[in-house]
């Protein structure tokens, strides 16, 4: 059971070191990404790199739509309590 215990206990890192990391470690690191299987080989991913204060803009940007848009509400998402499996579950078979 460690993948599952591994995931149950996992934690969001929010503080990061402001050392720079070499393009060739992020080039290596997409292309590793790019060979995942997909569904069919139809390989539907793009990657896009965003650094330093682009990165900070995006990520305002995504939260707020986030927020309004999926939870129509304006809490803090680090505040929201976890769903239950049986909210977010549903099978087709």
């Amino acid at each position: 059971m460690e993948l599952v215990d591994t995931i149950k206990n996992r934690r969001s890192i929010r503080a990061f070191k402001k050392q720079k990391i070499e393009k060739e470690i992020i080039e290596d690191l997409v292309n590793c990404a790019r060979l995942a299987p997909s569904a069919k080989n139809r390989q539907p991913w793009k990657f896009v790199i965003v650094k330093d204060e682009m990165k900070n803009k995006i990520a305002n940007i995504m939260l707020e739509v986030e927020e309004r848009a999926v939870f129509n509400t304006n809490e803090n998402p680090g505040q929201r309590p976890r769903k239950n499996l049986s909210e977010i579950l549903e099978w087709y078979e």
